[in-house]
């Protein structure tokens, strides 16, 4: 008999396989004097680009207080959701005021947090797929809330209101919220106020909330980024929560910080109570409260000037080896089109061919099923990768894929 509960046993042997690779790529790195055979890692979508921005930046922090070192509210700290809410007004274009705030550690705390608070075991939120895959964990591992896809078609993979109407009156079960990001991951496409206008006004005529995830708000580099609360909807205010986190724009993933903008005053006391169990600590909101008010537009052209180089250089490389990909717009990967060379048209055939690119070129890419992407053969590549490293990578891969055509 097992000594563990039936939710303990279910967590067991839970970790993702996008986890297991990272942290295998990591403990043997490509580096172009010491390890030139090292893993190159395209497979986590971390933000290498800006370190040389960041750096100075952290080091400029006044030093800690003993304050720093206790406890401090835990939704976040007043200094801290204040400068959060000063710089998330510049970022989205819309008012955003520190009270309307939680602050947790990481985006997945908060979508969890979300999910106990929105809907109860058994309840559904629906999700165009791809999409991350993180969220079937972060809502059904503990919350048991059941995600179902709205598959995309490709190779456009357009956001369709009508399939989300289907989806929703099809789902079998109460159906809790729509659930969205913006810009897409792993699309890296950002949508226009057209399409989230639609979709929330589908989720409006159902009753639902609308969660949407623009943690990659800031790395838009190629279409103007526009935030589900800057557009005209049917939906009322307090049903749309909004996502950002410091993961992505800033490369800060490793400080583990999400913050929730919500409206609702009811679920923001119900994910501040929850906040107890995933708190930032007070000493890393105190590093992060000059910091993060210091972020100003300079910053932002560096970063999309980076981004827009790297994605272009990628996408160009793949083209002139035949490989498409959907031209992206945002966020730190392009979805790359790889179903020419599966074996079969199988799920199998792609974790097949995720696993020969891996041992034969020693690069790390994520795999469509990763995503719930709705055909095989697709896979995201995460290219904020220094030179040479992102360079190396890719011929290394379209090497390999040329040998095999």
């Amino acid at each position: 008999m097992s000594a563990l509960s039936a939710r303990g046993q279910g967590l067991v042997g839970s970790e993702s396989p996008l986890i297991r690779a990272h942290f295998d790529c990591l403990r043997d790195p490509y580096d172009a004097t010491t390890n030139p055979d090292g893993f190159v890692n395209f497979g986590t979508a971390e933000n290498h680009l800006v370190w040389d921005l960041v750096a100075p930046r952290l080091a400029a922090a006044p030093p800690l207080v003993e304050a720093d070192a206790h406890y401090a509210p835990m939704q976040g700290t007043e200094a801290f959701r204040a400068a959060l809410a000063r710089y998330l007004s510049a970022l989205i274009a819309c008012p955003v005021a520190a009270q309307s705030l939680v602050v947790a550690a990481g985006c997945s705390a908060l979508v969890e947090a979300l999910g106990f608070a929105l809907a109860d075991a058994g309840d559904a939120f629906v999700i165009p797929a791809p999409y991350y895959g993180g969220f079937s964990g972060d809502l059904g591992h503990r919350a048991g809330v059941a995600l179902i896809p709205v598959p995309l078609a490709a190779p456009a993979f357009r956001l369709d209101p009508a399939a989300l109407e289907a989806a929703i009156v099809g789902a079998g079960r109460r159906v809790r919220a729509l659930l969205l990001t913006s810009p897409d991951n792993p699309l890296g496409v950002t949508y226009d106020a057209a399409t989230l206008t639609a979709a929330l006004d589908v989720a409006a005529r159902h009753d639902l909330h609308v969660i949407v995830d623009e943690i990659y708000a800031g790395s838009s580099y190629g279409a103007a980024f526009v935030s589900a609360r800057a557009v005209p909807t049917a939906l009322a205010r307090d049903r749309l929560h909004t996502l950002y986190g410091l993961a992505k724009d800033v490369a800060l993933s490793g400080f583990k910080v999400g913050v929730l903008h919500t409206l609702n005053p009811t679920l923001l006391s119900a994910v501040r109570t929850q906040a107890l169990f995933g708190a930032v600590s007070t000493a890393t909101q105190a590093l992060l409260t000059p910091f993060i008010a210091g972020i100003d537009d300079a910053f932002r052209e560096r970063l999309h000037e980076r981004l827009r180089t790297a994605s272009t250089r990628t996408r160009s490389e793949l083209a002139a080896a035949g490989i498409d990909s959907v031209p992206a717009s945002a966020g730190l990967f392009v979805w790359v089109d790889l179903r020419r060379f599966l074996t079969t048209p199988t799920r199998a055939a792609e974790l097949a061919l995720h696993a020969t690119i891996l041992a034969a070129t020693r690069v790390n890419l994520s795999p469509g099923a990763a995503f719930f992407a709705p055909e095989p053969g697709w896979f995201r590549l995460c290219f904020a990768q220094p030179e040479p490293a992102r360079t190396i990578g890719v011929a290394r891969l379209v090497r390999h894929l040329a040998a095999t055509a």
